[in-house]
């Protein structure tokens, strides 16, 4: 009896294969956005703001601030950044330390974007390598489906 051959869109080959890539998209997700803090902290200049407006951010958790600030040129700008669960504690009036980025003054970050960034990257990164290995090391072993 002709033994069937399995298709790799079986559930067999598909499954692991997409626990797999999807294990890798979190990894590289992970990996730029520490890139791309970095990358922003290169070229970023620190100023300080004034909050001139707050409202509920997107998140329950968030608000949206406005801040004003004179940048490098002389020029006052005023922009929007979108705060996290430690930050929401500030008011209209407050006087913020915030970093920007002199090609985009409107892309501002209040506080440390370290600490908001590299936390969540690290955790995308390890789900990811997690269900990278553990996925590998199932198929490898022959134990998938057991």
């Amino acid at each position: 009896m002709e033994k069937k051959r399995s298709s790799l869109l079986s559930a067999k080959y598909f499954t692991p294969g997409f626990a797999a890539m999807l294990g890798l998209v979190l990894m590289v997700y992970g990996a730029a956005r520490v890139v791309k803090t970095e990358s922003f902290l290169d070229r970023a200049v620190q100023a300080t703001g004034k909050v001139v407006a707050v409202r509920q951010g997107v998140l329950a958790w968030s608000a949206m601030i406005t801040v004003a600030f004179v940048d490098i040129s002389g020029t006052e700008r005023q922009a929007e950044f979108e705060t996290g669960g430690e930050t929401t504690t500030h008011k209209q009036g407050d006087s913020v330390d915030l970093l920007y980025d002199p090609n985009r003054p409107l892309s501002i970050f209040v506080g440390d974007p370290r600490l908001r960034r590299y936390p969540m990257a690290g955790i995308f990164f390890l789900l990811g390598a997690g269900l990278v290995f553990f996925t590998v090391r199932r198929f490898r072993e022959g134990t998938l489906w057991s």
